[in-house]
């Protein structure tokens, strides 16, 4: 009818101006949909992480492998889903506008501020040399991480600090056998080969590159002997480096440093929730011969 017809027109009028006013363009209405689902996603994934905790730990506290008095404490998974809205509020933020590099530091002196505190829990719980020295090895990866806005060089230098700390770390606990001595050798020579076969604009960085290749092999062979979850997260950190190295050397798009950046993250709080005991939520506990303390 006449009536539909002239309503039809005027919405679409409206939708025109509105579009117009607010200089909408197809790229900014992706990047909005793929932020909302990936808070969704986060949302999503909190909740059910932080219902299997409680059920774990009812389940535990029932069974009577933790006092009856054990309060259950969700803090490390609190941290680690704001983590996750820091980080993609960071990332889209930076896509869509002019964002100044203190900006940006702020969002990851926030994050690594978390890290720590996730760290500091599992020492807490555990009590520990191991435990304790998670906590310098933190720090240092979030120097390294608030570093490479300003300066690759220093940042890299700052990631194979920590991995070196955390080799130490690991060896201390457990010293290096024959097949981590093997796996060391064949992953430096894999990575070398891998360097020099990268085609891109890397300079006296391509150097630089394969001393982190070195360091990181090192943190991944000797890392074997401790947790998978320990081990989990020292694979992820070398894997993130590598895609680091691969997009400085042949151009960072958006997508790339996405993966890139996230998959660093999510190796962050892996290791530093090494002994915080949620990164795994289980109805059967990890140690049946070792007591929770009463006062975490």
């Amino acid at each position: 009818s006449e009536y539909e017809t002239e309503n039809a027109q005027s919405g679409s009028r409206i939708m025109d101006y509105i579009y117009r006013k607010t200089d909408v363009n197809w790229r900014d209405l992706v990047l909005a949909m793929i932020v909302f689902m990936l808070v969704l996603i986060a949302v999503v994934t909190f909740i059910i992480t932080l219902l299997m905790m409680w059920i774990r730990h009812r389940h535990r506290r029932k069974r009577g492998f933790i006092p009856p008095d054990a309060k259950f404490r969700p803090l490390p998974i609190i941290c680690t889903f704001l983590i996750q809205m820091i980080f993609i509020v960071k990332e889209f933020y930076s896509a869509l506008y002019e964002v100044d590099p203190n900006e940006i530091n702020l969002y990851k002196a926030i994050m690594g501020f978390l890290l720590l505190v996730i760290a500091f829990y599992g020492y807490r719980r555990r009590k520990d040399r191991f435990h304790l020295l998670i906590m310098p090895a933190v720090v240092l990866l979030t120097a390294s991480d608030l570093a490479m806005t300003v300066s690759i060089p220093v940042g890299a230098l700052l990631y194979m600090s920590a991995y070196i700390l955390l080799c130490y770390n690991y060896i201390k606990e457990d010293t290096p056998g024959r097949s981590q001595i093997l796996l060391f050798l064949l992953m430096s020579a894999v990575s070398i080969w891998f360097i020099m076969k990268v085609k891109g604009d890397f300079g006296y960085l391509r150097y630089l590159s394969i001393l982190y290749m070195l360091s990181g092999s090192a943190l991944v062979a000797t890392s074997f002997t401790r947790s998978s979850r320990t081990s989990r997260g020292s694979l992820l950190l070398f894997v993130s480096g590598i895609l680091l190295i691969v997009n400085t050397a042949r151009g960072t798009t958006f997508l790339t440093h996405l993966i890139a950046s996230g998959l660093y993250y999510i190796a962050a709080v892996t290791l530093a929730g090494t002994g915080s005991g949620f990164a795994r939520p289980r109805i059967i506990p990890e140690y049946l011969l070792e007591p929770e303390q009463k006062t975490v």
